[in-house]
This record gives C-alpha cells, sequence and structure tokens, in this order.
C-alpha cells in the first residue's frame, strides 16, 4: 500500500533545496545586514577628561609638555564617521580635514583597524580605534597615552 504523501516540499524540489529557498528568503526579508564596523559609524567628540587621565599616566613627559597637553589642548576635535569616510572638525576654529576614505582592515570585539588616507598629512595610515563603552581612543604613538573620543549627538 503507497504511504499517503506528508512531505511539505515544494513541489519538483527536493526537500534540501526547499530548506535553502525558505532561508535565503527569510535574510532577504531582514533588510540590509550592517557593516561589520558599525560600532564606529556616528559623531565623536574628542573628550578632555578621559584623555588627561590617560596623559597622567604617563611616567617619562616632560613638565612643559604635560603642562602643554593639559592647557585646553584636547576636547575639541569632532569625527564623523561614515560606511566608506570621515571627516575632522575643530569645535573652535574653521578647521576642516573634508571627506577622507578609509577601507577596514580588521575588526574584532576590542577594536576596529582603519587604513585611512588623511588630507592634512597627504598620505595613507593605519588606524586602530579602540572600542570602550560609548567611546573609542587611539594611541597618541609619541607618549603612548590615549586619545578618546565619545558619542556625541
Amino acid at each position: 500500500m503507497p504511504r499517503p504523501e506528508t512531505s511539505r516540499n515544494l513541489p519538483g524540489l527536493g526537500p534540501f533545496t526547499a530548506v535553502a529557498l525558505m532561508i535565503v528568503a527569510g535574510l532577504a526579508g531582514c533588510g540590509e545586514v550592517p557593516p561589520p564596523h558599525q560600532a564606529i559609524i556616528g559623531k565623536w567628540k574628542s573628550n578632555e577628561k578621559l584623555t588627561l587621565m590617560s596623559v597622567d599616566r604617563v611616567e617619562v613627559m616632560s613638565p612643559q609638555t604635560r603642562a602643554f597637553l593639559r592647557d585646553d589642548f584636547f576636547g575639541h576635535l569632532v569625527i564623523h564617521i561614515d560606511e566608506k569616510a570621515s571627516r575632522t572638525t575643530h569645535a573652535r576654529d574653521d578647521f576642516d580635514s573634508g571627506l577622507e576614505p578609509y577601507h577596514v582592515v580588521e575588526v574584532t570585539d576590542d577594536y576596529v583597524r582603519i587604513r585611512a588616507w588623511s588630507n592634512f598629512f597627504k598620505n595613507y595610515d593605519t588606524r586602530t580605534l579602540y572600542l570602550s563603552g560609548d567611546c573609542y581612543y587611539v594611541m597618541f604613538e609619541g607618549f603612548q597615552f590615549r586619545e578618546y573620543f565619545c558619542k556625541d549627538t
């Protein structure tokens, strides 16, 4: 006696093909997948307080350099990052870097590494943006302190 048809496969398709089509159709309905570097996209402002806390931990720094950095040096840069470019402005003067394209080199849970063009220096460099809550920081190479940038709305 033949068994009754209990399969819910689409006519003419095997069970694996039907499942694969349903998965693809389901994913297509989910909208766009965010870029892997979504964590850095947005508007960021230099955070003077967090940066100076990092400066204060540097042991080898002249008193003159420390005084210079503490005298209203940080807290003015604003960085706008979209999916493909960034733009840096200064909150107290007319500095505007213009659009600077970048591409993502590496993404982890802890950082996003990008290779970016600098309109100011006229070259490419690799930057690592270390994620820290609602902020990220970059290492200030000369003295190994962190310059923090926090979400700005």
